[in-house]
C-alpha cells in the first residue's frame, strides 16, 4: 500500500498573526493596562499643583523644597510631574511607573498597596 504523507506548514496570513508580534502586542497591552491602573490609583500632577491643593498654608515653603524621590534619590521640583500615593508619599512619575511595572504593587517607602487586589481571585482590582 502506498501511503500519502501530507505536510502542512503554518504560515502567518499577515504580520499581526506572527507569534513574535502577538507576544509584543500582548506585552504592550499589559504595560498599558498596568499604567492605567496606576494612573487611576495615583494620577499624575505637577508637584507645585499638588502642594497648593493639599498642604496647609501655614506650613513654611522651605519644608517642601527638600522633597526627594526615594526611588531615584533626586530632588522633586515644583515643575516635575509626580504620582502621589494614598499614603501621601510622592515620587517622580517615571520612577513610580518603572517601579510598578517591575511587579511592585506597594509604596517603596511604607509598603502600602498601590492598587487594591481582589481577595477572591487575586487578579482583578477593587
Amino acid at each position: 500500500m502506498d501511503r500519502i504523507l501530507y505536510t502542512s506548514y503554518c504560515t502567518p496570513q499577515n504580520e499581526n498573526q506572527d507569534p513574535e508580534n502577538i507576544y509584543e502586542q500582548s506585552i504592550r497591552q499589559t504595560i498599558a493596562d498596568n499604567l492605567n491602573e496606576l494612573q487611576e490609583a495615583a494620577p499624575i500632577e505637577l508637584l507645585g499643583s499638588w502642594l497648593i491643593s493639599t498642604q496647609p498654608a501655614e506650613v513654611p515653603y522651605f519644608q517642601y523644597n527638600s522633597i526627594t524621590c526615594s526611588i531615584c534619590l533626586d530632588p522633586v521640583l515644583r515643575h516635575h510631574p509626580v504620582h502621589t500615593l494614598r499614603c501621601q508619599h510622592v515620587f517622580h512619575d517615571i520612577c513610580l511607573e518603572r517601579w510598578f511595572l517591575t511587579a511592585h504593587n506597594s509604596c517603596p517607602l511604607c509598603q502600602m498597596a498601590l492598587v487594591e487586589v481582589c481577595d477572591v481571585c487575586q487578579d482583578c482590582t477593587v
